[in-house]
């Protein structure tokens, strides 16, 4: 993969929505499409597969061993370019003006679905058509079990046009490295870097109070050259529709963007069928809960898709691989001090803190973590009444420091329909 380098040769990183520091290796604004596109490359080189363009899925196989319904593969059929974005099922059942090839099978000793989300039903989602949601019609229709067909994210910023199809997306990292969004009036409306449910929201609320179908995301306080480069296909899109990201702010809308939903699968990919496996957007397998975060999408399929195939192989799971170094005592307590002078500029005054820090509690749940026993809901609740007083005067650097440095202790503020509170990272 060619991610972006650092002039040292170690990688270099962007920042996205809800993201605590910049931590996604990138390829300028299209790392799903370099991902891809290299992987591909990669199996086209390999001896033993096959690939059936325009083919599509209508069904699986199945039979019955030792008493139990196992997957032996698939029926499926030819379509051209029209008929591609037809489901599974009006492609099985012949529906009137549906256009197919004559169905045939595909027999496996492991079969794993990779069919995508479900953007292909809704009149404006970033998703490509063909993206229908079969797999989850196939396992209704054959008991396999399927979890939170409710969790649909909603991207909060796809380019805006009146035209229905494909919405071309605009990627958070924009967000992440310095874009704002903006009202009718020209004025920022929002954290831009809260979670997508609660950014989409608030577009949707400003929206509401503007009478208008799209807010504007202004590229201003991001560096020219990181404009240029980072993000030089998305100005190419824009300035196919006359806009150019440098000079002026482009108009966008919440969209539908990803199926956290899906068919259930456990840790190897298996799902309730025997020898059916998914992986991917059509899997559910509860990393993403209800509010994906940005780019953790391509990381789930990497990996879901290297477990699935080592079960494949071995009928075995694959050992976890660890990662990370401890917390640095020092350097959180540092962050809670700075936490703490930032605060009291502005007249917030917090618990005293008890130094007397076990390093395990280093970035624990619910509370700023320099301080202990009852001091912590004090000073959480403090914090988040100093950040909801600038939320409410529009002092938005405050509350982007406020953030910042709450992120440094490994904490975030999490906004819920329940109320706003503080939680580990």
């Amino acid at each position: 993969m060619d991610f972006e380098r650092k002039a040292d040769g170690s990688l270099n990183f962007t920042r996205e929505g809800a993201h605590s520091r910049p931590r996604i290796a990138f390829h300028a604004d299209i790392t799903g499409k370099e991902i891809t596109t290299k992987l591909l490359q990669a199996v086209r080189k390999l001896d033993n597969v096959q690939i059936l363009e325009h083919v599509a899925m209508t069904d699986i196989l199945t039979a019955e061993r030792d008493g139990a319904t196992v997957c032996t593969g698939v029926v499926a059929v030819a379509v051209d370019e029209d008929n591609s974005v037809r489901p599974a099922d009006e492609l099985a059942n012949a529906v009137e003006g549906v256009h197919a090839g004559k169905p045939f099978k595909i027999h496996a000793r492991h079969t794993l679905w990779a069919t995508g989300g479900i953007g292909g039903v809704y009149d404006h989602s970033t998703n490509y058509p063909q993206l229908t949601g079969d797999a989850c019609y196939i396992a209704q229709e054959h008991g396999i079990k399927m979890e939170h067909l409710d969790y649909v994210q909603i991207h909060p910023t796809g380019l805006f046009s009146p035209q229905p199809g494909r919405t071309f997306l605009i990627s958070e990292s924009c967000r992440g490295e310095g874009a704002i969004l903006l009202n009718a009036a020209g004025e920022r409306f929002t954290d831009e870097l809260q979670p997508r449910d609660v950014v989409a929201a608030a577009i949707r609320e400003q929206m509401k109070q503007d009478g208008t179908e799209h807010e504007w995301l202004s590229f201003a306080p991001v560096e020219r050259d990181v404009v240029t480069g980072h993000f030089a296909n998305i100005r190419a899109r824009c300035l196919e529709d006359g806009r150019d990201i440098l000079d002026e702010p482009i108009p966008v809308t919440p969209t539908q963007h990803y199926f956290m939903g899906g068919v259930w699968v456990d840790k190897d990919g298996r799902t309730s069928m025997p020898e059916l496996y998914a992986a991917g957007e059509t899997a559910c397998n509860g990393v993403h809960g209800k509010n994906r975060l940005a780019s953790n999408s391509l990381l789930e399929a990497l990996v879901w898709g290297r477990r699935a195939a080592w079960y494949m192989r071995t009928g075995e799971s694959l050992a976890v691989e660890q990662a990370g170094d401890a917390a640095d005592k020092a350097a959180v307590l540092a962050a809670a001090d700075t936490l703490a002078e930032l605060l009291d500029t502005f007249g917030v005054e917090l618990p005293e803190p008890k130094v007397e820090l076990p390093l395990g509690l280093l970035g624990v749940a619910a509370g700023l973590v320099a301080y202990t026993g009852d001091d912590v809901d004090e000073a959480a609740a403090k914090i988040l009444e100093a950040r909801a007083e600038a939320r409410a005067a529009k002092n938005w650097d405050l509350a982007d420091a406020i953030r910042d440095q709450l992120k440094d202790l490994g904490l975030t503020i999490e906004d819920t329909a329940a109320g706003t509170r503080i939680k580990s990272l």
